[in-house]
């Protein structure tokens, strides 16, 4: 099971939430796990304007099958870099230096093209919007979510559930509240729960 959603008035990282859950979806369904992607929002369309993916990102989406789609859909990114406030270079390459290091180049496309791959990929059937996802729990065998949806509250229990909730999450926050969530550039922390019986099968630490 995989969760989407969480605070409001957080546009971007409700755009980053929404293009995790989908590809966590996709990997598992890949593998042979019966997914259920819970995602607050009255509608899935897209949002955003463009994005442009690194490396890693783009070999995680060939990794989930989705690469001649994104070659299909975007451009390789020229030059890049990172400056400092007042603009000095720290870094700079071009995109001959990043497929020579990493295999693979940057891509640059728009995020609705980047959402409707991910949610395409997706059996619709896994999909449940408007469902507001409030609290996880476990029995050592399985763990339990609790959501309120359009028809009421309602629960479901899975083996493994992945809150991509982003930075604000709320189910990290009921579940580890004694560790912050440390917002970088660099990264968004979301959750990933299983039972302590599963966490094994993840090679997760039991507490």
């Amino acid at each position: 099971m995989t969760w989407e959603g969480g605070c409001d008035g957080q546009d971007r990282d409700r755009r980053r939430r929404r293009h995790r859950g989908l590809a966590a979806a996709q990997a598992l369904t890949q593998t042979g796990w019966q997914v259920t992607l819970l995602e607050q929002a009255p509608e899935f369309g897209p949002v955003g304007a463009g994005i442009t993916l690194a490396p890693n990102a783009v070999r995680a989406l060939d990794q989930i099958g989705l690469g001649e789609q994104l070659r299909a859909r975007g451009m390789a990114h020229g030059a890049a870099g990172l400056r400092t406030a007042s603009g000095r270079w720290l870094l700079r390459t071009s995109v001959e230096e990043l497929e020579q290091r990493f295999g693979v180049p940057a891509f640059a496309l728009h995020r609705a093209d980047l959402h409707r791959m991910l949610a395409d990929a997706v059996p619709a059937a896994s999909l449940r919007i408007g469902h507001r996802v409030i609290s996880a729990s476990d029995d050592r065998d399985q763990a339990t979510v609790a959501w309120q949806g359009p028809g009421g509250p309602g629960t479901a229990s899975a083996d493994l559930v992945v809150a991509a909730d982003g930075v604000h999450s709320r189910l990290r926050a009921g579940l580890f509240p004694s560790i912050p969530a440390r917002p970088t550039r660099a990264m968004s922390p979301g959750a990933g729960w299983s039972p302590p019986k599963r966490r094994r099968r993840f090679g997760l630490p039991l507490r």
